[in-house]
């Protein structure tokens, strides 16, 4: 699958949906990020999106495997990642990430960095859809 067809896939779900596609595709524009593609060699890849400084790439063999709430709740996640990346900027991550000494210290980073992004997706989706 393409960008172009993993667009026309989410697209596709905002028609039948019930939840709001539309806002949150406009939210994403609103905030300069950008959706993109990338494909693994095997549909047994475990990555389903990923953010940059440059956006949200989508990995296009599994996107069609999600329901609407997963794929609402992936995208929102990942706009998180890319806004906090965005807000702090990848040198001042980079600086913070090369200052870890320890596993116990890099899982705490993790852990702390899918926190923020689960909030943020979580706030998110009860204001898009007024829930």
């Amino acid at each position: 699958m393409s960008l172009k067809s993993a667009e026309e896939h989410i697209n596709a779900i905002s028609k039948r949906s019930d939840l709001n596609f539309n806002g949150l595709l406009e939210f994403m524009e609103s905030n300069d990020i950008k959706l993109d593609s990338y494909a693994f060699p095997s549909k047994y890849s475990f990555g389903i999106a990923m953010a940059t400084e440059l956006g949200i790439s989508l990995n296009d063999t599994r996107i069609v495997e999600f329901g609407d709430i997963s794929l609402f709740h992936i995208l929102l996640h990942e706009a998180g990642h890319f806004l906090r990346i965005k807000r702090i900027g990848v040198g001042q991550m980079d600086d913070e990430i090369g200052k870890i000494d320890t596993a116990e210290e890099y899982m705490n980073y993790l852990v702390t960095e899918e926190k923020v992004a689960e909030r943020f997706a979580t706030i998110m989706y009860y204001k898009l859809n007024n829930k």
